[in-house]
């Protein structure tokens, strides 16, 4: 009978998304919890208040429904961040067929390798449309905000709240929560030297560039967490070496606004002298291993997406550029909220 004895709860293959025990903290960081929920709340009270407004006025709230589809965008990136610190990405279980030990940990080293490359490769194409995008003068709807609360007001809360989890970690020991610390401050500088400009010069749009910040920062965090995830230090340090390769590329990129570009990103074609197929069949073949080995299916199929982009001789940029033009359609952010809907009903 010791056959047909039921499995132990750690050996049983777990729902994405679901914990991994019932005892199991949360994983991220409050940042990115609370933002997330913030987000989803907003976007559930504009379309709200976008058909009480136009009840009693005749006129709706300007922007609703484009900063709706905007905030889509976050939504999806913060779950994403979330997935990625929880290893609750969509992936195929297949190594866990395989022996357990250096076979299985061989396997999640690669998957962890190639998702921190693919991600880090992301980070830099998001940061590439993200400065592309710069100069273009798209903004959406905004009342005009004081020159003062956005340079002393919003930075001192944001601030004082930093220094409480500065003060918290230093309790705790917790490296995530380094990230939301980060955000925090970085939010201050951000209202102080560039939204107080920005903003409180009429007409005070929101540059819709903006929107696209969680891009480049999302995927760089990813990458992280994704080499993070393997199961030996050396694996994490061979995840983390790949990822900083692509650094040096992304200074370079930011240096070429001023002129000083050291390291332009190479050409698919040029770079191979035509002959694609030597980059094109190892570069499948690693792919679709990574992907019966357990990779997350948005890494293997963002990673064909780059490597035919690249071959090509189109900029990676195309692949965020196409994301953002999707997942800002007046449709998709009816999935997120009749996901509310739906959850709040059960």
């Amino acid at each position: 009978m010791a056959e047909l004895a039921a499995p132990s709860p750690a050996a049983i293959a777990h729902v994405a998304g679901a914990p991994n025990s019932p005892g199991e903290g949360s994983e991220g960081s409050a940042a990115e919890r609370w933002l997330l929920v913030a987000v989803v709340l907003a976007m559930v009270i504009l379309p709200t208040l976008e058909t009480i407004v136009r009840r009693f006025t005749g006129s709706g709230v300007p922007g609703a429904a484009v900063y709706t589809e905007h905030l889509t965008l976050w939504v999806g990136f913060l779950g994403a961040l979330l997935a990625t610190a929880t290893n609750h990405h969509l992936a195929l279980s297949t190594v866990e067929m395989l022996p357990k030990g250096r076979w299985q940990n061989s396997a999640r080293i690669f998957g962890a390798a190639v998702t921190a490359l693919v991600c880090g490769i992301l980070a830099y194409a998001s940061l590439d449309l993200l400065l592309a995008d710069r100069g273009r003068i798209d903004t959406l709807p905004l009342k005009v905000i004081p020159g003062w609360f956005l340079r002393l007001v919003v930075p001192l809360i944001l601030t004082g709240l930093g220094l409480w989890r500065v003060w918290a970690f230093i309790k705790e020991k917790r490296a995530s929560m380094l990230i939301g610390t980060f955000l925090l401050f970085a939010g201050a500088a951000f209202s102080r030297y560039v939204a107080a400009e920005l903003l409180s010069t009429p007409p005070g749009g929101l540059p819709e560039w903006w929107f696209e910040i969680i891009m480049p920062v999302g995927f760089a965090v990813m990458s992280f967490r994704g080499a993070r995830a393997a199961p030996t230090r050396g694996g994490r340090w061979l995840g983390w070496a790949l990822a900083l390769a692509i650094v040096p590329f992304a200074v370079s990129r930011v240096a070429d606004l001023y002129g000083h570009a050291f390291l332009p990103a190479p050409d698919g074609p040029t770079l191979l002298h035509g002959h694609t197929a030597l980059l094109a069949w190892p570069g499948s073949i690693l792919l679709f291993g990574s992907f019966l080995l357990g990779a997350p299916v948005f890494v293997v199929m963002a990673g064909f997406a780059l490597l035919l982009f690249f071959l090509a001789g189109t900029p990676v940029a195309s692949v965020p550029g196409e994301t953002f033009r999707l997942v800002v359609s007046p449709t998709l952010p009816a999935i997120p909220l009749l996901t509310v809907a739906g959850y709040i009903l059960a």
